[in-house]
C-alpha cells in the first residue's frame, strides 16, 4: 500500500466527517442568511426610526440610559454582524471539511477567525451589560443571569460576562495552535520519509 493511499476503514471514517461537515455547513449557511438578514433589518430600522434596541419593558424603565442610546444601537449592529461574520467562517470552516481538509492552513485560518470574532463579541457584550439602566428589571434577556448581573457593580458585571464569551475563543485558539503544529509535524514526517 502506498504512504498517501487512504485503507478502507479510514475511507469510511473519511467519509462520516464529509457527510457531517455537509450538514454542518448547510446549517451555518442558513445562520449566514439569518445573521445577513437580522443586521439589514437592523440598520434599516436604525435609519428609519432612530433606534433599533426598543425599550418596551413592562416597567416602562428605558433597558439604556437616554446617553448611551447611540451605543447600545451601534453594539446591537455590531453583535448582528459579528454573528454574521461567525456564521461565514464556520461555514467556510464545515466546507473545508466537507472536501476532506482536515488540517490545512486555511482550517487554522477560520479557526483563529472564529475565535477573534467571539473576542470582539465578548467585547460587545461586556459593553451593552456596562451601559444598561441599572434600575432596568429586565438584564438583556437571560433572567437568572441578569438578576446576578443586575447585583453585582456594572464594571464586575461586563467582566464576567466578557469571560464568559473569551473563554470559548481560548479553546478555540488552542484547538488552532495544536492543529497548527500537528499539520507543521505532519509536513515534517512526509518530508522525511
Amino acid at each position: 500500500m502506498n504512504a498517501n493511499e487512504i485503507s478502507p476503514k479510514a475511507n469510511a471514517r473519511l467519509k462520516r466527517i464529509k457527510t457531517v461537515s455537509n450538514i454542518l455547513m448547510m446549517l451555518f449557511a442558513v445562520g449566514v442568511l439569518l445573521y445577513g438578514l437580522a443586521t439589514l433589518i437592523a440598520i434599516v430600522n436604525w435609519v428609519a426610526t432612530g433606534s433599533v434596541v426598543g425599550d418596551t419593558a413592562k416597567t416602562r424603565i428605558p433597558m439604556f440610559l437616554p446617553k448611551y442610546r447611540i451605543l447600545a444601537n451601534f453594539c446591537m449592529v455590531i453583535t448582528f454582524v459579528l454573528g454574521f461574520l461567525m456564521a461565514w467562517f464556520g461555514r467556510k470552516l464545515f466546507r473545508l471539511y466537507g472536501r476532506g481538509q482536515l488540517f490545512s492552513p486555511e482550517n487554522i485560518s477560520c479557526l483563529r477567525k472564529i475565535a477573534w470574532t467571539f473576542i470582539l463579541s465578548a467585547v460587545a457584550t461586556a459593553l451593552w451589560v456596562a451601559i444598561q439602566n441599572p434600575q432596568n428589571s429586565h438584564g438583556f434577556g437571560l433572567d437568572d443571569a441578569s438578576q446576578m448581573i443586575d447585583k453585582l457593580p456594572a464594571l464586575w458585571g461586563s467582566l464576567l460576562v466578557f469571560v464568559d464569551w473569551a473563554f470559548p475563543a481560548l479553546l478555540i485558539f488552542f484547538f488552532a495552535w495544536i492543529m497548527d503544529e500537528g499539520r507543521k509535524i505532519q509536513e515534517e514526517q512526509e518530508l522525511t520519509v
